[in-house]
């Protein structure tokens, strides 16, 4: 197992099952050391035969000041190769999925997902997550909400 922290983010990420102890970059290429000895990783969007499976959060948010309400609609921008699924969830209620549909190759581009209205909570909780492995880019995520005069 192998943990990569960014420094200037200080962003984790985990990478398990990977059988090497070490790696460099020699001559432009990417190359990783383990007991098969000396191989070069390549970028691309399979993990051996497998496609890689994404996916992100963007934790719980209060998007209602001290009261309940829905989200109306998701925007993000930014490019996916493939279908992207968007979890939608308040408080501890149910969850609600949502498809995103492919954008242009190389066009940052803007996609909307109108929620439906039954849900409703004070903290959210949206995840995003690729479908078989489809590339993505993510610029921005912006969501509307709608505030009830109901108070927690």
């Amino acid at each position: 197992m192998i943990v990569v922290m960014n420094t200037a983010t200080s962003a984790l990420w985990l990478y398990a099952n990977y059988p090497y102890n070490a790696f460099t970059e020699f001559a432009g290429k990417y190359l990783a050391t383990g007991a098969a000895g000396v191989v070069q990783l390549d970028v691309g969007g399979l993990d051996d035969t497998v496609p890689i499976a994404a996916e992100f959060s963007l934790g719980k948010l209060a998007l209602a000041k001290d009261s309940i309400g829905r989200v109306d609609a998701v925007y993000v921008s930014g490019t996916l190769g493939d279908d992207m699924l968007l979890t939608m969830t308040a408080d501890a209620g149910a969850s609600y999925e949502y498809t995103l549909r492919p954008t242009q190759a190389d066009a940052l581009m803007a996609s909307r997902v109108k929620l439906g209205k039954g849900a409703r909570g004070r903290y959210w909780r949206a995840q995003f997550a690729n479908v078989a492995g489809g590339d993505f880019h993510i610029d921005t995520i912006t969501m509307d909400t709608v505030q009830t005069a109901r108070r927690v």
